[in-house]
């Protein structure tokens, strides 16, 4: 017998990108996920909410200061791309995302999702400021 220890996924969450114009922010795909574990919630709504909340906490202020990435205002998103397992929940996944980024352009794609108990996962584009 082997032992096994587990360890957090080895792939990146985002990428500063710096331009001598701006500092971009690219937020790979993010799903409901804390830690290396899955939500045990089903439901879109919830893994809507719980994804742009992970979105949300990753570009904010105090994570960027924690990797040291000193920034006054934290980022701004500028563009998304959610992908949706089911075409169905589009509309309840539309509705949620409206409701945090009014005037964010976003692209909605039916697609497989990282995990096979995940239904959203979101990544997009943002300016640090």
């Amino acid at each position: 017998m082997s032992d096994f220890n587990r360890t957090s996924p080895k792939f990146e969450r985002a990428k500063i990108l710096i331009t001598p114009e701006n500092k971009w922010i690219f937020v790979s795909g993010t799903a409901a996920i804390k830690g290396q574990f899955s939500t045990s919630q089903p439901s879109i709504e919830h893994q809507t909410e719980m994804t742009i909340h992970n979105v949300l906490s990753l570009i904010s202020p105090e994570n960027l200061q924690k990797h040291g990435i000193i920034v006054s205002d934290g980022a701004i998103l500028n563009y998304l791309r959610v992908y949706v397992k089911y075409k169905k929940d589009i509309q309840a996944v539309k509705d949620i995302c409206l409701k945090y980024f009014p005037f964010i352009p976003v692209v909605y794609v039916v697609a497989d999702i990282c995990r096979c108990e995940l239904l959203v996962e979101i990544e997009g584009q943002a300016v640090l400021v």
